[in-house]
C-alpha cells in the first residue's frame, strides 16, 4: 500500500529530516591531538624489549656479534617510535585496529601464535611495515587513502605474511653474511687502493649488496602477496579488494588533497601576491644533471626500486587468477565497523599534520594543512595550525635554521610540494610575518572565539608589528 503525503507536510518532513543531515555534513571535524594510553604504551614496549632479548639470545653462528648489532639497531629504531609519539595508542584508534587485526588472527591461529604487535603510526608516508620482530605499523598516510576494510585487511595480511615468513631477519642475515664475506672484503680492499672514483665505486658496491634499509626484496613482496591471499581467504573480508588495494598503491605516491594554489591563499588587498615568491632560481649543475638523467632506463629502474610500492601492476597480474578462484559471494568489504573506519580515515589527515608539526617538519605540516583547508575551511584546528606553522617558520628564519623546518625543493619530489617549498624559500622575514598576519585577520571572523586561534593570531600580529617597525 502506497502512503500519500500532502505536499506541505512532505516539504516539512524533508526540512525536518534532511536539513539537519546536510548541516551535520558541513560541520567542522572536531580534532584534538591524540593522547597515548601510557599504561598500554609501557606494556607494549615491555613486550618489544622482551622479544628483542629473546631474539638476541637465540642467535648463533660465525657472525653472531654482527647480527646482534643489526638487531640492536632495529630495536633502538623502534624505541624511538615510542619516544617520539609516532604511535597511536589512544583508545579509539587502538581499539579499532585491535578489532580489525583480531578478525584476521582468529582465522589464522598459526600467525596469532607469533603474537604480532600491530599499531597505527602517524607517519605521512603511504606505507605499512613489518619490522621482523613482531612490530607491524600501519601508517596513517596509507590507511587514510584506503576505501574499505577489506583493503586494510589485505595490507595487514601482507605484513603478517612478511613476519610469518621471517623475511626481515633473513634479509639481515643475508646482508651480514655478504658484507663479511671474503669476496666482498676483497672488492672493498681493491677499491681502497684505487686513486680514482673511489666514493662512487664504494656506493655502487654498497648498492649491489641491496638497499640495507629496505626490509624486503621483490621476491619477498611476491611471496608475501601470495601468502596474504591465503590468510585473507579464511576471513570474512572480500578477497577481491586485495587487487583494488594494489591498484591504489600503484598511484599512491602523490598527495591525497592536491590542487593547492599559494596565489589564491596568500593574496591580500593589503599585501598582494608577488610573482617572485614562486620564481624558480637558476638550477645548479647537479640539479640539471639529475633532471636530465631522470628518463634514462638505469635511473628509472633505480627509482622504481626505491618506490614505496614497486611492481604493483605485475603483482596484480600474479594474483588475479587466485583471487577469482577464491572469491565467494558471502564475503563483505566491511566486517568490523564501517562508521569507525570512515571516521579514522578523516581523522588521520589531521593526525598526520599534527605529527609533522610535533616533529618540526613545519614546512610539510603547513603544506598538508593548506591542502586540507581548501576542503575543510570551517576547521578552527586547521586555521590555527596554519598560523602556528607560519609563526614557527618566522622564528626559524630569525634564528637562521629554516633548513631544519622545511625541506629544500628537489627535482625528484612531487611537483606541487617542490613548488610549495620553493615558495617558502623565497619568502623574506617580512613576507612571512605579513602573510601570517593578514591570513589570520581574514579568518578571524570565523574563529575569533577559539582560544588557540586567538593566541596564534596575537603572536602573528606581534611579529608583523616587529617587522613593520624595523622596516
Amino acid at each position: 500500500m502506497r502512503l500519500f503525503i500532502p505536499c506541505p507536510i512532505a516539504v516539512l518532513l524533508f526540512v525536518a529530516v534532511f536539513l539537519p543531515l546536510c548541516t551535520r555534513a558541513q560541520e567542522a571535524f572536531q580534532y584534538n591531538s591524540s593522547l597515548a594510553d601510557t599504561a598500554a604504551k609501557a606494556q607494549l614496549f615491555l613486550l618489544t624489549a622482551r622479544k628483542f632479548e629473546a631474539d638476541k639470545n637465540n642467535l648463533t653462528g660465525t657472525y653472531k656479534k654482527e647480527l646482534e648489532k643489526e638487531y640492536a639497531e632495529r630495536f633502538n629504531y623502534i624505541r624511538k617510535l615510542y619516544d617520539q609519539q609516532e604511535l597511536m595508542l589512544d583508545g579509539e584508534a587502538k581499539t579499532y585496529l585491535d578489532q580489525l587485526s583480531a578478525s584476521i588472527l582468529q582465522h589464522n591461529p598459526e600467525v596469532a601464535l607469533l603474537q604480532p604487535r600491530i599499531l597505527f603510526s602517524r607517519n605521512h608516508v603511504p606505507n605499512a611495515a613489518s619490522y621482523g620482530e613482531g612490530t607491524i605499523l600501519f601508517h596513517a598516510g596509507l590507511f587514510s587513502r584506503l576505501k574499505n576494510e577489506s583493503q586494510a585487511a589485505f595490507v595487514l595480511c601482507h605484513e603478517l605474511a612478511h613476519y610469518y615468513l621471517d623475511h626481515s631477519n633473513k634479509r639481515i642475515a643475508q646482508y651480514v653474511n655478504t658484507v663479511n664475506s671474503k669476496a666482498f672484503q676483497q672488492q672493498l680492499k681493491e677499491i681502497q687502493k684505487s686513486e680514482y672514483m673511489k666514493n662512487r665505486a664504494v656506493n655502487e658496491l654498497a648498492q649491489s649488496v641491496s638497499y640495507k634499509n629496505r626490509r624486503h626484496g621483490r621476491y619477498n613482496e611476491s611471496e608475501a602477496d601470495s601468502l596474504a591471499l591465503e590468510f585473507l581467504r579464511r576471513t570474512n573480508f572480500d578477497i577481491r579488494e586485495s587487487l583494488t588495494a594494489l591498484a591504489l598503491l600503484d598511484s599512491i605516491d602523490g598527495h591525497k588533497h592536491p590542487g593547492l594554489s599559494v596565489k589564491e591563499v596568500f593574496n591580500f588587498p593589503e599585501y598582494p601576491f608577488k610573482e617572485r615568491w614562486i620564481r624558480q632560481p637558476s638550477r645548479s649543475l647537479g640539479e640539471a644533471m639529475l633532471q636530465a638523467g631522470a628518463g634514462s632506463a638505469k635511473d628509472s629502474a633505480a627509482a622504481d626500486s626505491l618506490k614505496t610500492h614497486p611492481d604493483c601492476s605485475k603483482r596484480i597480474a600474479d594474483l588475479t587468477a587466485k583471487v577469482n578462484a577464491y572469491h565467494t559471494q558471502e564475503k563483505q568489504r566491511f566486517v568490523v565497523n564501517s562508521a569507525t573506519f570512515e571516521k579514522l580515515r578523516r581523522r588521520f589527515d589531521y593526525d598526520i599534520i599534527d605529527y609533522c608539526f610535533f616533529s618540526k617538519e613545519t614546512g610539510r605540516a603547513l603544506f598538508y594543512a593548506l591542502q586540507l583547508y581548501r576542503k575543510e575551511n570551517n576547521s578552527p584546528y586547521l586555521a590555527t595550525m596554519i598560523g602556528k606553522c607560519l609563526n614557527q617558520l618566522y622564528d626559524a628564519r630569525v634564528e637562521h635554521v629554516m633548513s631544519k623546518h622545511a625541506d629544500a625543493p628537489h627535482p625528484e619530489m612531487e611537483q606541487e610540494y617542490a613548488e610549495f617549498l620553493r615558495f617558502l624559500q623565497n619568502l623574506s622575514l617580512t613576507d612571512i610575518a605579513s602573510l601570517n598576519h593578514y591570513f589570520m585577520q581574514r579568518e578571524s571572523s570565523k574563529f575569533r572565539h577559539y582560544k588557540d586561534f586567538q593566541e596564534v593570531m596575537a603572536r602573528a600580529a606581534a611579529n608583523f608589528k616587529t617587522q613593520s617597525s624595523t622596516n
